[in-house]
Formats: structure tokens, sequence, C-alpha cells
């Protein structure tokens, strides 16, 4: 008996030793997950990860890219590649999560420079494409306000979004200038009757293409996310043509390469987040033109009739 007790505090030392060993086990296991957990989540752009739930249910990243429906195994990844193009989707996004990193948001912080040719030359595509006919440009005019800046010098209305805003409002205006005109004539009309459902069309452009930049507030769904991950040869050829009208337009002969200053030819990641923007933009004016707001109550009314109607599983389906 004097044995046994004397050996009891040994006893249950060990198996206090033992259930610590355990728990220490467990505890790595968790921690060599949740290292696995985070490094797959870092190949997203901030809300997009949110936008799956990826994380909250341990699936795998490419599962959360296909409908519910879809079978496992091989049959999965036959699926993937077709709905992506035949692309590995998580190499997609974290070439896309580098592009945002790297590009975009230095883009963004980027001030708008009057010595920079690249920047000038953007203003000057602008102003060829929203006023036809074509009339010699002018770097501050009260013509810009026909186009929705707030004074004569556009620059300053790009302290929010940097270079990239006026490059989407560019890449915009330049896929298609009848809606950009359309936009333009809505809101000339709209003034002269006296009417408070005018909108800045280049003002709103920025907002929105700021909204895409820093990603903080909606989510990007599937469907977002498949356009954002477009390798086409048709996305190729907007990168292609958009660099050699940089390089025209900045005054370079041959290559865009050649003239376009560092950082600022377009990546094939821009071109497709001036996709998003496109349809995001096209959405508000088909909204606007419909529900006819106040001008004074845009700031409450684009959030959900736009922002939320756009960023959501229904539009994105």
């Amino acid at each position: 008996m004097e044995r046994n007790a004397a050996s009891s505090p040994w006893l249950w030392m060990l198996g206090a030793a033992g259930l610590i060993a355990i728990a220490y086990a467990g505890y790595r296991f968790r921690r060599r997950l949740g290292a696995r957990h985070v490094e797959a989540e870092s190949c997203f752009p901030l809300n997009v990860r949110a936008a799956h739930a990826i994380m909250e249910q341990r699936k795998s990243l490419t599962a959360a890219f296909l409908p519910t429906s879809a079978v496992t195994g091989p049959e999965r990844q036959k699926a993937l590649a077709a709905a992506f193009g035949g692309e590995d989707v998580v190499e997609l996004l974290r070439q896309l999560a580098s592009h945002w990193e790297s590009v975009i948001e230095t883009k963004r912080q980027t001030k708008f420079d009057d010595g920079n040719p690249h920047h000038v030359g953007l203003l000057r595509r602008l102003w060829d494409v929203a006023f036809v006919p074509a009339r010699p440009f002018e770097r501050e005019s009260d013509r810009w306000t026909e186009l929705g800046f707030q004074g004569r010098d556009p620059g300053t209305d790009l302290r929010a979004g940097g270079i990239f805003c006026l490059e989407q409002f560019v890449l915009f205006a330049e896929r298609d200038p009848v809606m950009l005109r359309d936009m333009m004539q809505y809101n000339r009309e709209v003034l002269q009757s006296g009417e408070p459902h005018w909108f800045l069309t280049a003002v709103v452009s920025i907002q929105l293409s700021t909204l895409l930049a820093l990603q903080k507030t909606f989510m990007l769904f599937e469907g977002h996310l498949r356009l954002l991950c477009r390798r086409d040869a048709a996305m190729l050829e907007r990168v292609v043509k958009a660099n050699e009208r940089a390089n025209h337009y900045a005054g370079g002969s041959g290559g865009a390469a050649a003239a376009v200053p560092e950082r600022s030819g377009l990546v094939l990641t821009e071109v497709t987040v001036g996709e998003l923007h496109y349809l995001l933009f096209q959405h508000f004016f088909t909204q606007w033109r419909a529900k006819k707001p106040h001008i004074m109550e845009y700031n409450t009314w684009v959030v959900p009739s736009v922002y939320k109607t756009f960023f959501s599983k229904e539009w994105s389906s």
C-alpha cells in the first residue's frame, strides 16, 4: 500500500505529461494547418477570400469556385479548367493578388504629374474620345466639366484614386465611346431641364474604380472572379492596343515599351479590372436612369441601389 501510495504522484505526473504532450501535438498540428490556411488565404485580394467563406469551412480552394452540383475528383478539375479557360484558378488568383499589390495599388497612390507624358497622354486620349468632332486639346478648360470633372483642371479630382482611376476611365471611354457620350448627353439634357437628376460622370467613374482597387467594402463572387481571371486572346489584344495608344499619345515612336514610362504600361489584370469597372459603371447608369434619384441623394442611394445589387450572387450568376 505504501509503495502504491508513493508511486501515485509519479503516475499522476506521467499522466499529466502525456496529456500535455498530446495537447502540444494537437497545437502543432493546428498551427501547421493554420499556416497552410493563411498561406492559401494570402493568394486572395482582401475581400475575395471573405466572399466565398473558404477558410471558415476548411474547404479546398478550387471547390469554392465550382457549382455545388459539381462532382468530385478528376471531373472537378475538368470543370474547373473549363470554367476558367483551362487555367488553375489558384495560380490565377495568386497572379491577381500580386498585380493588385505591385501594380494597381502603386498606381492608385501615384499622383497625376504634368511632367509625365503618359499622364498627360491619358487626358489627351479622353479628350479625343469625349469631344467629337475633334477639337484642339486643352489641359485646363471648362469643357472638362462637361465630362463630369468638378473644375477646369481634371487632375484635381484624381487625389483619392491616382493615375489608376484615370487609366480606368480612359479604358471605359475607349471601350464604349457611345455610352460615354450617352452619359454626357443625358446630364446635359437634365441640367437644361432644371431637374436634379444629373451626375458627374468622371467623378462617378473615379469613385467606382477606387472602390474596386481598395476592395474593402463589397464581396466578389464567382462571376466577378471569372471575369478578373480572363486570359483569352481578346483580353491580350486589348492590353497591346491600350499600350500602343499610350505610346502614341505619350509622343513615342516604336514599341509601346520604348516610350511608356515604368509602371505606366498596362498589365492584363488592369484590363480585366477595367472590364469589371465597365460593367459596374454600366449598371450604375442603368439604375440611375430608371430610378432618377436626386443628386443630393447620391451618397445614400448608390450603396443599396448599385453596389449591393452588383456585388451579389444574383448578378454574378
